[in-house]
């Protein structure tokens, strides 16, 4: 996500070769020498060359000093903060995905349900027109029948 050029450096991978300065200055974040206190590294001066020595006691007055230890613990608040915050996000964004997906089948479901309404629908519409068919042919026989009774009855 970075927009500028970066470099990107494996530690682990300086322990075994320094080849130049640069290396050995880098080396000097190896979280491999971490103390108690995680914000702070030991770190033997004597091990690194005369040019990195005015970093390392640059890098020692700051990490006695009670401001900057308190900025620091500030940043770690903070950047818990953001992680618990993206953490929730996360599961909010999940939980969102689960019930989109539970509507779609709910969509689906009432999908079919208007389908099967539709077909009883139809089938009720028939069964009406034969019904009416069937009362129609009835009334016919009906009248034919009283026809046939009267003719019969002159006939008598």
């Amino acid at each position: 996500g970075l927009h500028h050029r970066s470099w990107i450096v494996q530690f682990d991978q300086l322990k075994q070769n320094r080849r130049n300065d640069a290396e050995k200055l880098l080396s000097l974040f190896d979280q491999g020498n971490r103390t108690s206190n995680r914000h702070i590294l030991k770190v033997d001066e004597n091990e690194y060359p005369e040019m990195c020595r005015p970093i390392i006691r640059r890098l020692l007055m700051a990490s006695g000093d009670a401001d900057i230890q308190a900025e620091m613990e500030m940043e770690d608040d903070f950047m818990k903060e953001l992680q618990d915050k993206e953490r929730s996000i996360i599961e909010k964004d999940r939980a969102l995905e689960k019930k989109d997906k539970i509507i779609e089948e709910d969509k689906k479901v009432i999908k079919e349900k208007d389908k099967a309404l539709e077909e009883k629908d139809k089938l009720i519409k028939e069964e009406k027109k034969v019904n009416e068919e069937n009362k129609k042919a009835l009334e016919e026989q009906n009248k034919l029948i009283k026809k046939l009774q009267e003719q019969l009855a002159k006939s008598q």
